[in-house]
């Protein structure tokens, strides 16, 4: 049963809105790799970004962690409750043997991680996602935790995937999980709008289809 204190709004994807663009950020029909961070600054649309990568799994029915992180979100104990808290929404009985540890004076974000993913492994579940939104708030208020989480670049159980957006780049050792495929890092240049798709946009929120001079001249500048 989660914590009374939880906010269940922080653990519920929002919904992606029924008219916007569809971002295909991973090349057509490349599977979803088991580490995905989104990094740019506000107003990319990273938010936007996760939601169209999870939504096919989560409308199959793949379980889908999400957390969306903020300033609150501001030491380890915290943050596992949340993580377990989420994942609850889909496995009720998980998450004791975390909850064991959350208990004593030195938590150690390793021992929290691998008890983490061993318990959620033993219920062989097919595939899993876990969807951590705006973690530059981890990083700058308990980086212990992502330090820690990265030990598990090359140690996710099958089926699990991690995705992760931040507005910083993270202070992690990417470049070699990006060299031994474990990770793939989507940048600002990745998540720039191409012409195609802003005149897609614009054209699917224009009378008649017609856009006007004055959206034109917004969009270029």
């Amino acid at each position: 049963m989660p914590d009374a204190w939880i906010l269940s709004s922080k653990l519920v994807p929002p919904n992606l809105p029924t008219d916007a663009l569809v971002r295909h950020l991973l090349p057509r029909g490349a599977p979803l790799p088991p580490w995905l961070l989104l990094v740019a600054g506000p107003g990319y649309g990273k938010t936007l970004g996760l939601l169209n990568l999870i939504e096919p799994r989560r409308s199959a029915g793949v379980p889908v962690l999400w957390y969306a992180l903020d300033a609150y979100d501001n030491d380890v104990a915290t943050f596992f409750h949340y993580v377990v808290a989420g994942m609850q929404n889909h496995v009720p009985q998980f998450g004791e043997a975390v909850r064991a540890l959350l208990t004593s004076d030195r938590l150690e974000p390793r021992t929290l991680w691998q008890r983490f993913f061993a318990s959620l492994a033993a219920y062989n579940l097919p595939e899993v996602l876990l969807v951590f939104d705006d973690v530059h708030h981890v990083q700058a208020e308990c980086p212990e935790v992502l330090k820690a989480l990265a030990y598990f670049f090359d140690k996710l159980p099958p089926g699990f995937h991690v995705l992760l957006s931040s507005r910083v780049r993270l202070d992690l050792p990417l470049g070699r999980a990006q060299a031994q495929g474990h990770l793939r890092v989507i940048d600002e240049d990745a998540l720039r709008f191409t012409s195609e798709e802003e005149v897609d946009f614009m054209r699917r929120r224009a009378p008649d289809g017609q856009i006007p001079n004055v959206w034109w001249k917004k969009a270029t500048g």
